[in-house]
């Protein structure tokens, strides 16, 4: 959630999907809870919380025979968690996926995997990834999750013509997610572990990575999702 809605850029792209649906009934007290949890992330030195709004999509998930809604919305599910949370919270909010095409076959995804790039950079890797795939309109976001690989990460890149700019990364290691967010030309790191101890996001160097006893946070090196805007 703080990936997708903290940065100005994301934010002014997404939120509008959340305010704007037409819900019915039993998706309306998701979106209520959604647009107060985005009202409070907002604030930098806030503490919220997302509870409410994890319990509400799991008993969504819970009342629908759908696997996919299932293993996305889990209270307790690690492995993949951001993955399946982040495509089907798109999917619900009918956020457009990327549409590509390879020949005759056309293909949405929410989420680009890039798949065997080691050492490479995040651009030369999307650039191999695009080179048996075109896409049929440019680009307002992209979110790529890293998959066996370890790249150099790059604040800006190019897709089919446009600019992107980083705005996000989630980050996973020890059971634990972190977050880097972008706000006002700074990168700042946000943990849930120091948000309990009411400790502000705190401002870090692009480049620099975050370590709390045996656990590093080392964005580019697996495990991470990023989250770009078109610029």
């Amino acid at each position: 959630m703080m990936a997708l809605f903290f940065p100005d850029r994301m934010n002014q792209y997404f939120s509008p999907f959340v305010q704007s649906i037409n819900a019915p009934p039993h998706l309306q007290s998701i979106q209520q809870e959604t647009l107060s949890v985005i009202s409070s992330l907002r604030q930098e030195k806030k503490v919220s919380s997302i509870n409410t709004l994890r319990s509400l999509l799991h008993n969504y998930a819970s009342q629908r025979n759908d696997y996919n809604l299932l293993r996305a919305f889990e209270r307790e599910n690690l492995e993949g968690y951001v993955f399946y949370y982040l495509v089907e919270f798109l999917k619900m909010f009918q956020v457009p996926p990327l549409r590509m095409v390879q020949t005759f076959v056309t293909r949405d995804a929410h989420i680009i995997e890039l798949e065997d790039c080691q050492g490479s950079t995040i651009q030369e890797c999307i650039n191999q990834y695009f080179s048996e795939w075109s896409l049929l309109t440019e680009p307002s976001y992209l979110i790529i999750e890293m998959v066996n690989s370890s790249l150099v990460p790059l604040e800006q890149v190019l897709v089919s013509n446009q600019s992107m700019k980083l705005q996000s990364m989630i980050v996973y290691n020890c059971n634990h997610f972190i977050t880097y967010v972008r706000k006002n030309q700074e990168w700042h790191l946000y943990d849930d572990f120091r948000t309990l101890n009411k400790k502000p996001l705190q401002v870090i160097e692009f480049g620099d990575f975050y370590s709390v006893e045996r656990c590093h946070f080392t964005y580019g090196k697996t495990n991470t999702f990023f989250f770009y805007i078109a610029i």
